[in-house]
């Protein structure tokens, strides 16, 4: 017996509650960004560029990488520094579709790194290349292709590099939670390693940066997967890791209510006697 419309209309919806509270938590992190720039001294990391390439790596790659294929390594840098915020919104839609059992912990796992990125922009704010160096192209900003670069509410939240951060979270998330998907963990990988170098490139991080954003990445899944951390976290008062891995096969289970078996057809006793 299929359930009342209502239900049905729950059962559609329940899913993208998690998104809902993930919505609220992005906004957060939003809010808690923008607060970075403003209670520590600001730092310049070109000194552990310039002794080895006499500059910094964003002007090096822009010295010899530019010429005649200048605008499309720009447009693809562009293209890559955008598509770093999107592509975790498209696996989450995958996996809302394909595998809500995961949904949550893969929404926790994007929010951990956002808000541990923001401790560090609040502890460490750091000058981005094209901040550091007058003299170096701010291609976001030069070439006109985007609107959104002179809105950025804290330029210094360069360390870590979300943007080489957020695809290897993904990739880390579907090599050690979803061992099917492996060769999209890969793909992720080669997406966060790509987005590393075009950022850098754009002028928009240090290398150092990048190279944080991936240890950062690495740190959120260790959390996750740490047998240690996990036991604290269920050790803490009314075990809310319990009550979120309890909603979370809620909504996996959803759609999937057991058949009730239809009632048996008495048969009369002439009938049965006719079928011997």
């Amino acid at each position: 017996m299929r359930p009342a419309f209502p239900r049905r209309l729950a059962l559609a919806t329940l899913p993208f509650l998690p998104w809902a509270v993930y919505a609220v938590a992005f906004v957060g992190h939003a809010l808690f960004r923008s607060v970075g720039d403003e209670l520590f001294t600001w730092r310049n990391l070109e000194r552990t560029e310039a002794p080895l390439l006499g500059t910094s790596a964003s002007a090096w790659l822009q010295a010899n990488l530019a010429g005649s294929a200048g605008d499309v390594l720009d447009r693809i840098a562009t293209g890559l520094h955008l598509l770093w915020f999107a592509y975790p919104v498209f696996v989450g839609i995958a996996i809302t579709i394909g595998c809500r059992a995961r949904l949550i912990e893969y929404l926790c796992w994007l929010t951990a790194a956002w808000y541990l990125a923001d401790v560090l922009f609040l502890l460490l704010p750091v000058v981005p290349p094209w901040m550091a160096d007058p003299g170096l192209e701010r291609t976001l900003l030069a070439k006109g292709w985007i609107e959104y670069a002179p809105l950025d509410s804290n330029p210094v939240a360069a360390f870590p590099s979300l943007h080489a951060c957020v695809p290897l979270v993904v990739g880390l998330f579907l090599w050690l939670r979803m061992p099917g998907l492996r060769w999209a963990a890969v793909g992720s990988a080669i997406l966060a390693l790509a987005t590393g170098a075009a950022v850098v490139y754009l002028g928009e991080h240090w290398v150092l940066d990048v190279v944080a954003g991936w240890a950062l990445a690495a740190f959120v899944a260790w959390l996750f997967v740490s047998r240690r951390v996990r036991s604290a976290l269920h050790r803490i008062p009314g075990d809310p890791l319990s009550r979120v891995q309890a909603l979370d096969a809620r909504i996996a289970a959803l759609g999937s209510a057991p058949v009730t078996p239809s009632p048996a057809i008495p048969v009369a006793p002439e009938t049965q006697r006719r079928a011997a």
